[in-house]
């Protein structure tokens, strides 16, 4: 895990440079779905494959139908923004999301991740002794690799004798 988050970490910083100095915007909605594969894949999870991104949903705020950016029930909501946003903001979205009705309480995280591109925002939800909030930028991403491990995929023992299930 730790040699992939390496290179998630240098390949997303040389994008990042080039953006910026190409004066590129829009790039929430352009790259937020390749940067969480290429994160996922880092720990083995094919997101694509579980097709975890852009999950209708509906805001506790407003009732309106929104989408989130990364779901995958009962493990994580993540939220996107272009570089410089207040991260705040995709938690209280995501926040949003689980409040409003569309995600039953079995799909309910355990875990919000945000991300601006650059810098990370990883909240533990649950009981007030498992709970923590931890912000990182991009370059240490392979130093938290202890609170981001919950995203490994393991097979789990199938007593039928077949290959397993992934959990």
């Amino acid at each position: 895990m730790r040699h992939n988050l390496d290179k998630f970490k240098l390949h997303w910083r040389e994008r990042l440079d080039s953006w910026t100095e190409a004066h590129q915007g829009a790039i929430e909605k352009k790259y937020a779905q390749s940067f969480w594969a290429d994160f996922l894949a880092c720990f083995g999870v094919s997101a694509a494959r579980m097709d975890l991104f852009e999950q209708d949903a509906r805001r506790a705020s407003t009732g309106n139908t929104g989408y989130i950016d990364l779901f995958w029930p009962s493990v994580v909501i993540g939220e996107a923004k272009k570089p410089g946003v207040d991260l705040q903001l995709a938690v209280d979205q995501a926040r949003d999301y689980l409040q409003g009705g569309s995600v039953s309480a079995t799909e309910q995280p355990r875990y919000i991740i945000a991300s601006d591109f650059e810098t990370f925002r990883l909240i533990r939800l649950g009981a007030p002794e498992q709970r923590f909030d931890v912000t990182f930028p991009l370059g240490e991403v392979t130093d938290h690799v202890d609170e981001l491990k919950f995203l490994g995929v393991r097979r789990v023992h199938d007593p039928q004798g077949g290959a397993g299930r992934l959990h």
